[in-house]
């Protein structure tokens, strides 16, 4: 494969990334050497971010900030068939392998225009063939990458510090692509469409009251118990190509482990729904009989509040439309509520029926 060297305007494509708004979770590779292009010595500069996602917030839309993420890409030469199929062993060249992908604005001379995605080392787009993408976010996950089976990952372990849990993704693959150009009019970014899919589900918890009961009732814990923490992911594919389409599972879920959702005193819970507490980024799993949330809440008296505990079993809980929750899926983000309901205390007084005595005659003389 022979890449033309000369640096012109008209002729120079530098390969550019656009992250895709994002509906699913992906995840990293192990660090391989990269293939460089031969196209030129100029490097493309990039203005690294300065934190990337630190504690648990499903992401809903690929931001500046967002962080780096891992491409893959594969070459083939016009003399092949239209469409990328490793499966059945034809000609290809990996072409980047783990590259790391940080953003950059739009204020450089890299013919993006708006702010895109760029590869740590540069790349530009061959003069014939074809090149086919995937990626994973975020780039410091530890996953394996390859043609024809995709993404996979074997004993990936969700932390139950909220604060280190990561919405890992994985992208659709992009094939047979010749240019930057996007395709996406709705997308805010120049580059390679690479739309996410997240890999995980996410929970969150809110809280409310069905009628006012004033600052009767304060939360001060909220825990998921015995959820699994490990498991492993595979993209699914078996060829790797277009007409075989990724069938991503999780398997093989195991170690049960606690999640603290929420612990502190939460303000009075009243009549309107309010969200309590981090959202939390699980693994995808089949509820057992064992997976419950607990509650610790205290009911007011006097000026003090006295502690009470509520359990539920997260098994044959249904969704606001009566159909049953067997598990948390991929790519999906529930939503519980917790509504208090309190009986008052009061009373009905009653007397007891005197018991008349009738005392014989007291004779006064």
């Amino acid at each position: 494969m022979t890449i033309n060297n000369k640096k012109t305007n008209n002729m120079q494509k530098k390969l550019i990334f656009l992250a895709g708004a994002a509906i699913a979770a992906m995840a990293s590779c192990t660090k391989v050497e990269p293939v460089q292009s031969t196209a030129s010595q100029a490097q493309i500069s990039f203005q690294p971010l300065s934190a990337v996602q630190t504690k648990a917030s499903p992401i809903t839309k690929y931001e500046t900030n967002t962080g780096d993420f891992k491409v893959w890409a594969w070459y083939q030469s016009s003399s092949v068939s239209d469409t990328f199929t490793p499966g059945l062993s034809q000609d290809y060249t990996v072409y980047m392998n783990g590259e790391v992908c940080k953003y950059k604005d739009g204020n450089v001379d890299d013919g993006a225009g708006a702010g895109a995605w760029f590869p740590e080392n540069t790349y530009y787009w061959p003069k014939n063939g074809r090149l086919t993408f995937s990626a994973y976010y975020p780039a410091d996950a530890v996953l394996s990458v390859n043609a024809r089976n995709g993404i996979t990952v074997t004993d990936y372990s969700v932390s139950t510090d909220n604060s280190k849990q990561v919405d890992l993704m994985y992208s659709d693959r992009v094939f047979d692509k010749t240019s930057s150009t996007q395709t996406d009019a709705n997308q805010d970014y120049d580059g390679v469409d690479i739309k996410f899919n997240h890999a995980l589900a996410a929970v969150d918890f809110s809280v409310k009251t069905d009628k006012d009961y004033s600052d009767a009732i304060k939360v001060s814990e909220i825990t998921i118990e015995n959820a699994y923490s490990q498991g492993d992911f595979a993209e699914g594919y078996t060829d790797g190509t277009a007409t075989n389409k990724a069938s991503a599972a999780w398997s093989n879920q195991k170690t049960s482990a606690e999640y603290s959702v929420y612990k502190g005193t939460s303000a009075a819970v009243n009549t309107a729904s309010a969200k309590i507490g981090e959202t939390s980024i699980l693994l995808p799993q089949n509820f057992s009989d064992d997976i419950k949330v607990t509650v610790k809440y205290g009911i007011k008296f006097g000026m003090d509040y006295l502690p009470q505990t509520a359990e539920f079993k997260l098994k044959g809980t249904h969704n606001t439309t009566g159909t049953e929750i067997s598990g948390w899926e991929m790519g999906k983000w529930y939503h519980y509520t917790f509504t208090f309901s309190l009986d008052q205390v009061y009373f009905a007084p009653s007397v007891e029926n005197w018991d008349e005595v009738n005392v014989e005659d007291l004779l006064v003389k």
